[in-house]
């Protein structure tokens, strides 16, 4: 292990670690006690550029959100890494940290464009985002966008 492996962002829960590496591009997660549970590298499907997992957290319903900072995407995918959707088109720049609210909100950070996002999803079909950024007047600016998800197919989830 380098010295550069040592600040990959992670999220830890009760039962799983999950790390988002950028250097081995992909997302790892193991069980509690270390045992490799899973590799996501992506989609299937074909991106502009290799994937790059900068930031990392789950949701309520054990979905697994990670920012893709050299694509500009939020990926997500079912607890076992199994793909269900992106999140483009909210003109994300290189997304780095992650988290969600207790109402499964997204909240991106920014970190070269210096602004933070809130992505409400509303059966992760249509969502809204506020863009709240912070100019050099020290002020704070919210923006609010509604967008569509492209979706590769729909998950059991959603039809129910």
């Amino acid at each position: 292990m380098t010295k550069d492996n040592l600040f990959l962002p992670l999220h830890v829960t009760s039962v799983r670690i999950y790390v988002a590496d950028h250097i081995a591009r992909a997302v790892i997660v193991t069980s509690a006690a270390g045992t490799l549970r899973f590799r996501y590298s992506g989609p299937s499907f074909s991106i502009d550029r290799a994937f790059t997992p900068r930031g990392i957290t789950t949701d309520s319903q054990k979905r697994i959100i990670t920012a893709d900072s050299d694509n500009d995407l939020i990926h997500i995918t079912d607890q076992d890494g199994n793909f269900l959707v992106y999140i483009d088109n909210c003109d994300l720049k290189c997304p780095s940290g992650l988290c969600v609210d207790s109402k499964d909100n997204i909240i991106v950070a920014a970190f070269q464009a210096g602004l933070m996002k809130k992505i409400q999803c509303y059966q992760w079909s249509v969502l809204t985002i506020d863009v709240i950024f912070f100019p050099k007047e020290r002020t704070i600016v919210i923006l609010r966008y509604v967008v569509l998800l492209y979706l590769q197919a729909a998950p059991d989830w959603l039809q129910s």
